[in-house]
């Protein structure tokens, strides 16, 4: 029963269990889905702050206090990933060192990451950061070629950082909080899609977030900024959750380009920087040119932005380039 279901649950700090009912035909199971896409989303962008802050020459036990400093109760960042950290990185192992420095740098996956991103690309809902985060699971098992190509492909100019010592925590910080954001909005845009699509009509975004409140991997003090959030079409539209990226965000592109100069692969990061920029276009010249490709070399047709959107056109491209050129 309900009431069972409630007292069995998980129950968040203010003692409300964490528990809803999100539909039938499998609504439930894809929320979970959705939940360790979202997983490995964050535990990417962990990795790749954790990363980024042994590349600064920060020690394990000092990754761990800054990790430990974000889990403070008025943090933004603070979860359960982000304790979890800054308790893992204080592993000793048998010998005195530090366990996490002895541990097979190749990135396992039971299969959930996998099934988010493919069903996103059925439903035609990005989720870069997520797709970035199963990628870089991929290429982490991928050991012998990475050995092999540390041989003979070269890294940047070592002096190229542009970053001080005494930036690094700073521009991390912001740069997580954005990400984490982007990774957030991209799940619950899946789950919006989702329901639309498959008739979940008892699917309340509210009602997940609730659900993800307490007990669950991706826990965190976030959800209650996006909980007045989800009305808008997408988490980042909604005025409260730009405002917190518009703070943050020179910080964010700091770090993406920082990383690159200097080498460290930082594909959700970026990924998700890359999701920002994209959706805050009003044009996409991008695109606008890929379509043009696409009827010049196999007539998929195109629409004009002078002409109503249920119009196509197609066009003689090479002709109408040769007139133009004289030819």
């Amino acid at each position: 029963s309900a009431g069972l279901t409630a007292a069995a649950a998980k129950a968040d700090d203010d003692g409300r269990p964490c528990v809803a009912y999100c539909g039938t035909g499998g609504a439930g199971n894809y929320v979970k889905m959705v939940h360790n896409g979202i997983e490995y989303a964050d535990m990417q962008l962990i990795g790749e702050s954790y990363a980024w802050l042994r590349r600064a020459g920060r020690s394990n036990e000092a990754v761990a206090e800054t990790f430990a400093r974000w889990n403070a109760p008025d943090h933004p960042l603070r979860s359960f990933l982000i304790e979890l950290t800054s308790r893992v990185l204080l592993a000793r192992d048998v010998d005195g060192g530090d366990l996490v420095d002895v541990v097979l740098d190749k990135a396992g996956s039971k299969g959930t990451g996998k099934w988010t991103v493919k069903d996103a690309a059925d439903l035609a809902v990005p989720v870069p950061t997520v797709a970035a985060a199963l990628d870089a699971r991929y290429v982490s098992a991928l050991k012998s070629l990475r050995l092999a190509a540390a041989d003979v492909l070269s890294p940047p100019d070592a002096a190229s950082s542009i970053v001080t010592d005494d930036d690094h925590e700073a521009l991390l910080e912001d740069a997580l909080v954005c990400a984490k954001i982007c990774s957030y909005a991209q799940g619950l845009s899946l789950i919006r899609a989702a329901a639309e699509t498959y008739g979940w009509t008892d699917l309340s975004l509210t009602d997940v977030l609730d659900c993800w409140r307490g007990g669950c991997i991706i826990r965190a003090k976030l959800l209650a900024d996006f909980k007045t959030a989800v009305d808008a079409p997408n988490l980042l539209l909604d005025p409260g959750i730009a405002g917190i990226i518009q703070q943050r965000q020179a910080n964010w592109r700091r770090l993406v380009a920082n990383a690159a100069l200097v080498g460290l692969p930082v594909p959700a990061f970026a990924n998700s920087l890359a999701y920002y920029d994209a959706l805050r276009s009003g044009r996409l010249d991008a695109a606008a040119l890929i379509q043009g490709l696409r009827d010049c070399f196999g007539g998929h047709t195109y629409k004009r932005i002078d002409k109503p959107e249920a119009d196509s056109f197609t066009s003689d491209w090479l002709a109408l380039a040769n007139q133009r050129s004289g030819l």
